[in-house]
């Protein structure tokens, strides 16, 4: 069965292609911009991989040098209140910069 990766820009663009393998290192680090970091995501109620920027990581902060993710941040914070995890409104962390979405495919 072949998985879906989403490339998610941080304008609110995603583009969606079938695979059966994850990106190459490279691929990952030219899409996010950098260097890359894992997270671990719920998406559609399964366990999902989420790569982003290191410094677009979960920050508390809205001022940041590259743009929030809304549609990764989102994702993040649901996963996050399936795990009991929970912040008051004003302290949520955020994604910042271009994602990629691992659905159905896994880095090891």
């Amino acid at each position: 069965m072949k998985g879906k990766i989403h490339f998610m820009k941080a304008d609110g663009s995603i583009r969606i292609i079938e695979a059966d393998k994850p990106p190459t290192g490279d691929e990952m680090r030219n899409f996010v911009g950098g260097y890359i970091e894992l997270v671990h995501v719920l998406y559609q109620g399964k366990a999902s991989q989420m790569i982003v920027n290191e410094e677009g990581a979960t920050d508390f902060m809205k001022e940041y040098p590259l743009p929030i993710n809304r549609a990764a941040t989102e994702i993040y914070h649901n996963a996050s209140i399936a795990r009991g995890e929970d912040w008051p409104h004003d302290m949520s962390p955020f994604i910042h910069g271009d994602v990629i979405l691992l659905e159905d495919v896994r880095l090891e």
